[in-house]
């Protein structure tokens, strides 16, 4: 487990995309747990990934979740709790139902919604794909289109329903 993490308690999204910002150009390598409050977690949810936290908790997460968020920043993965998952689950909205399904996709696109659904950031999918990061904004811009989906949060849903992330 690591031996020290930023802990950041979301109040409001600027001043929370504002702190991560910060914690990230300091320590760039730092993990940090981001915990949600009741404000907007959907948002918040959304924001943390694109900023690359490793984890998201909330105000009500048990000690075993915790441990298990510090489990998965050890192994290099995003961990969501319980109740960032159900968020991410119970806000579905009607082009998410009308979405096609994942045959839409090439197999790098669906390759790479999975990598991005599981918090990796375009460095990262660049990196493990031998690409360039350009590139797989490229990808991440076919699959918003062909989905119809406009934002992290949407895709990780995306993601979800349609079991794509990596098991």
């Amino acid at each position: 487990m690591p031996l020290y993490a930023a802990l950041i308690v979301a109040s409001n999204l600027p001043r929370t995309a504002s702190q991560i910002a910060i914690v990230r150009s300091q320590v760039p390598t730092l993990p940090i747990v981001l915990v949600l409050d009741e404000e907007d977690p959907l948002a918040l949810i959304s924001e943390g990934v694109k900023a690359g936290v490793n984890a998201i908790l909330d105000t009500g997460s048990t000690p075993r979740e915790l441990r298990a968020a510090l489990s998965t920043i050890d192994a290099s993965g995003l961990f969501l709790s319980g109740y960032a998952v159900e968020r991410l689950q119970c806000r579905r909205t009607p082009f998410v139902h009308a979405a096609p399904g994942p045959d839409v996709l090439s197999p790098r696109q669906r390759e790479v919604l999975s990598m991005v659904a599981d918090g990796m950031s375009t460095a990262e999918i660049a990196d493990t794909l031998g690409v360039s990061p350009r590139t797989v904004d490229s990808h991440r811009l076919a699959i918003s289109r062909r989905l119809g989906l406009h934002n992290v949060a949407d895709l990780i849903r995306y993601a979800m329903t349609e079991r794509l992330l990596p098991t």
